[in-house]
């Protein structure tokens, strides 16, 4: 057994293992758990870095701040700040806006819908929409906080 990851990076690994794995046996289930896990991926590395506003060691993160309707809410709103000081990571928060949708759509296909059909390429997709996303969160933590790097595609 593959033992659960704890961070976005491990996530993403075990995505890549699942979408490899796909190549020798050809199941459509392996599949479905490697978009899944890229779904969720990426969601908890935008989660870590559009943190709540309230999230330090006094209000330390709940469950519903990890909700998808939350973390896309904070990103929309990060990207619709006012300023010229973090214009590029404010374009970039605007990207991840319209991509991580896209993502969630065929998490819930994967997950839900098991009369749909996935495919290799829609997995493919996925995988690269996933690590724009992740380089992009990268990028606007070094511009806005140095310290909270975590996600890293190698």
């Amino acid at each position: 057994l593959i033992p659960m990851p704890t961070n976005s990076h491990a996530l993403l690994a075990l995505a890549q293992h699942f979408q490899q794995l796909h190549a020798q046996t050809q199941d459509e289930a392996v599949l479905r758990a490697a978009l899944s896990r890229f779904y969720f991926a990426t969601l908890h590395c935008v989660a870590q870095t559009f943190k709540p506003l309230r999230s330090d060691s006094l209000h330390p993160p709940r469950s519903k701040d990890y909700a998808y309707e939350a973390v896309i809410g904070r990103v929309v709103a990060y990207g619709r700040t006012e300023g010229e000081e973090n214009q590029p990571a404010r374009t970039q928060a605007n990207g991840i806006a319209k991509m991580l949708p896209l993502i969630k759509r065929m998490q819930v296909l994967a997950d839900y819908d098991l009369a749909f059909t996935i495919t290799t390429m829609m997995v493919e997709d996925t995988r690269i929409r996933c690590e724009q996303i992740v380089r992009w969160c990268n990028n606007i933590r070094q511009t806005t906080d140095k310290d909270q790097a975590e996600a890293v595609i190698p």
